[in-house]
């Protein structure tokens, strides 16, 4: 760091409970109470399920099994938490092959292991208080990308269906370089192929085993728990969307989401 004299400023956060935060007066670094300096942030990296677009296993199986929570806990176990579903995130198992095996191990009829893929892909919509922030980072300079776990056939749905992907510098889908999150080779692969340096880029995702494994690798992150409470740590934790913008929600019509 280059010897220059900036103004401190000390701010109570309340998003880490009284804990002390020394912000350089610039709003581009800050020192933590432990002394360690985090850079001027520039990229943005979100994940998809459950961050951009909603993820609500439960309420799949709802739908999809009413009234019978013994299915419902069944395909849970044998499908959805089974490693076969990570197997087709990291794109080493397909999804036919994929259904075979679900059928085999829930004892459900094969048309019906084939409306659970179909109804996975089409319940990961937009949460639109989550791309007016994207919209809002984008306007402010940030540079955006997406590091994901999702399968070949769901990533290529959603692709034809939305058309936000060139809101994004660089995307890192799971299936199509064969690295799943929360392994460090994705993320470095990230930086690698799109010249990322770590400590400039702020990871969002919803799992926390993600979220530290982005720490580790010397990225700053915010563990996802809602547009609004996201918006507070970007603002409180990280000097960004210090000015309040009225046409966020309004923009992201032009996304269509």
């Amino acid at each position: 760091m280059n010897k220059r004299s900036f103004k401190r400023r000390r701010v109570i956060s309340p998003v880490s409970k009284g804990s002390e935060r020394l912000f350089l007066s610039d709003g581009q670094h800050w020192f933590s109470n432990g002394g360690v300096m985090k850079g001027t942030i520039r990229n943005i990296v979100f994940d998809l399920g459950g961050v951009l677009l909603e993820w609500k296993p439960d309420q799949i199986l709802a739908q999809l099994y009413p009234e019978d929570p013994g299915t419902q806990a069944l395909v849970k176990k044998e499908v959805l938490q089974h490693p076969d579903w990570l197997a087709l995130d990291k794109g080493t198992l397909s999804e036919e092959e994929a259904i075979r095996r679900f059928r085999q191990r829930t004892g459900r009829p094969l048309p019906e292991m084939k409306k659970l893929m179909d109804t996975v892909r089409e319940t990961l919509i937009p949460i639109q208080p989550t791309f007016a922030l994207l919209e809002a980072l984008s306007k402010e300079g940030m540079h955006l990308y997406c590091v994901s776990n999702m399968q070949t056939a769901v990533f290529a749905y959603l692709e034809k269906r939305y058309d936000f992907w060139g809101k994004f510098k660089g995307l890192v889908i799971s299936a199509h370089v064969r690295m799943i999150k929360p392994d460090a080779e994705i993320f470095h692969h990230l930086f690698s192929r799109y010249g990322l340096a770590p400590a400039e880029s702020l990871f969002i995702d919803d799992h926390p085993p993600n979220v530290e494994s982005a720490r580790r690798l010397e990225m700053q992150a915010i563990l996802f728990q809602g547009a609004d409470d996201c918006r507070r740590q970007l603002q409180q934790l990280h000097g960004l969307l210090q000015e309040k913008r009225s046409d966020d929600a309004a923009s992201v019509d032009s996304l269509n989401v």
